[in-house]
């Protein structure tokens, strides 16, 4: 078990409704590491509860990297995603983007991390639609 799947332990009880359930959290790590996708796109994040789950399966796998696009954070909650990241070391997997999906893809920002092509898991927990 690496260390950004030990943080996740450390905070479990820390975890606050609206974010992804342990127990999903737990589904989502394991389709990581089963199905072992190298490129990923998490769509939502909030505070990154989801995000450290799918990243401590990257860093499980040993190869991979995650893409996290959210739109509008309130700044308490960034400041917690931020956090997170650097103090579960999944920042070294995770390359975070502030924009709406859709405007994301118009603008071909899908190329980042080293990747460039298609992306072989899409975790969709938020709504960007055109409003």
């Amino acid at each position: 078990m690496g260390a950004i799947r030990t943080y996740l332990d450390r905070i479990r009880p820390e975890w606050t409704p609206g974010s992804v359930d342990p127990r999903e959290g737990e589904l989502l790590y394991w389709l990581v590491r089963n199905f072992m996708p190298n490129r990923l796109i998490e769509i939502g994040r909030s505070t990154g509860y989801s995000t450290l789950w799918l990243a401590a399966a990257v860093e499980d796998n040993g190869a991979g990297a995650l893409v996290s696009i959210d739109c509008d954070i309130e700044p308490a909650c960034e400041k917690v995603f931020d956090d997170r990241l650097l103090a579960s070391g999944a920042h070294r997997i995770v390359r975070k983007i502030k924009g709406k999906s859709w405007d994301v893809a118009q603008h071909c920002a899908w190329d980042v991390c080293g990747f460039h092509g298609f992306y072989d898991f899409l975790f969709l927990d938020g709504d960007h639609g055109k409003r």
